[in-house]
């Protein structure tokens, strides 16, 4: 569970709706000046007039081409063209918004939007923010809140990391955007608890926001926290999120039986990668790492693999005994399946790599430490682009060493192997 939980689809499609069908009915409430209004508006419709005329302006249309089909249902992955288009429309809403009459503007009309859905209409949505929507009309669950992006364009909010003791200390989901925008990354969870998921991005066209990473287990028998799963593209152009990373296991402790037979606790399970553009062009987001499981605590007793003879037949002497139960090692995370990219062009995301085991208290040949996570599955890719990459697995570590071959001219019989360590003249090998 993370800090703030969202049903961003529905939410993003209500608030799209509302946001579009009230700009002209209530934004004459705010009597904003004409001549900004106007700005306004031409930020938002020239770069699409210009693209559809052949571009006829006076400076460089930095759209230029975009008008050409191929570019948005070419052949071969989503790098140029199409999400450089969008991206390069959300910079340039981003410079009017940080504008002197941008932020006039946005001040008088946010104000009704604000009181009636606690959401502006215009703006980026305030980062770590964690607080309720109280609103006329927000209070209903049904318009997000001032962590996200306005109704019509803006970026969602940054998700606070995790707290201990606030929300089993998970991180907090990122913003998502209105029509246009990126959503937010989600916020880091506290030690073991699951890291926020990331936002969406706007319903026509932005980017996924990225998964916050889980908390690493500080302590004995905590395990890692599950990394946030990234956000999902917006419907026509934009990349689908990365996934966070899951959180180390928490290593066992020496002598404390109680936390799990001094066991090392498994890692945390990467996040899954968003989704690019469901109907037009983007990539799969990444999945996150799986982390990696604690290692046991030491056992006293367990002495490394005897010498061995110097003389004819005999081999290595075994390695000592153990006074103590041997302790497991944690196992590590799954790595985070890959995001599915948009319909028409783009590449599937990675899976995330699986996290590995963590050593066992005893490192021999028949003490093998816990197991390595899987590694995720890669996206689909869209009709013209390539699957991601399945994840690979993580390690499961255990001794190499074996018993030390006997002495020439007279060879003997191997030794078993120490924990960790060949013995005898041919020397077995090292631990893994």
């Amino acid at each position: 569970m993370t800090g703030r939980s969202r049903d961003s689809r529905g939410k993003r499609l209500l608030g799209t709706a509302a946001g579009a069908f009230l700009v002209a009915g209530m934004v004459p409430i705010a009597a904003a000046p004409t001549a900004h209004a106007d700005d306004l508006w031409d930020l938002i419709v020239d770069p699409f007039v210009n693209v559809f005329d052949g571009g006829t302006g006076d400076g460089a249309d930095p759209f230029a081409g975009f008008g050409d089909t191929n570019l948005v249902f070419g052949l071969g992955s989503a790098e140029s063209g199409p999400l450089d288009f969008a991206q390069s429309i959300n910079d340039a809403l981003q410079a009017w918004l940080a504008s002197d009459s941008g932020i006039q503007l946005a001040e008088m009309i946010n104000a009704p939007f604000v009181y009636l859905f606690g959401r502006d209409l215009i703006g980026n949505g305030l980062d770590d923010f964690t607080g309720e929507n109280t609103s006329l009309l927000g209070s209903t669950g049904m318009f997000g809140d001032l962590g996200d992006g306005g109704f019509l364009f803006g970026n969602g909010d940054a998700g606070a990391d995790g707290v201990a003791g606030v929300n089993g200390g998970a991180g907090w989901d990122g913003g998502s955007a209105g029509m246009f925008g990126n959503g937010g990354d989600g916020g880091a969870g506290a030690a073991g608890a699951a890291g926020g998921a990331g936002g969406d991005g706007g319903s026509w066209f932005g980017n996924g926001g990225h998964g916050g990473d889980g908390g690493a287990g500080d302590t004995a028998g905590m395990v890692g926290g599950n990394g946030g799963a990234g956000g999902n593209a917006g419907s026509w152009l934009g990349d689908g999120g990365d996934g966070g990373d899951g959180g180390d296991g928490g290593a066992g402790v020496k002598g404390v039986q109680a936390l799990n037979s001094g066991a090392g606790s498994a890692g945390g399970n990467g996040g899954v990668g968003g989704n690019g553009a469901s109907v037009g062009t983007g990539n799969g987001g990444n999945g996150g790492a799986g982390g990696n499981g604690g290692n046991g605590a030491d056992v006293a007793g367990s002495g490394g693999g005897g010498g061995g003879s110097t003389g004819g037949g005999t081999g290595g002497g075994g390695g000592g005994g153990s006074t103590e139960a041997n302790t497991a090692g944690g196992n590590g995370g799954t790595g985070g399946a890959g995001g599915s990219a948009g319909l028409m062009s783009g590449n599937g995301g990675n899976g995330g790599a699986g996290g590995n085991g963590g050593f066992a208290g005893v490192r021999g040949p028949d003490t093998p430490g816990g197991q390595g996570g899987a590694g995720g599955q890669g996206g689909a890719g869209s009709i013209n682009g390539d699957n991601g990459e399945a994840g690979a697995a993580g390690n499961t570590p255990g001794s190499k060493g074996g018993g030390g071959d006997g002495c020439v001219p007279n060879p003997g019989g191997g030794g078993p192997g120490g924990p960790g360590s060949g013995t005898g003249c041919g020397g077995g090998g090292g631990g893994g």
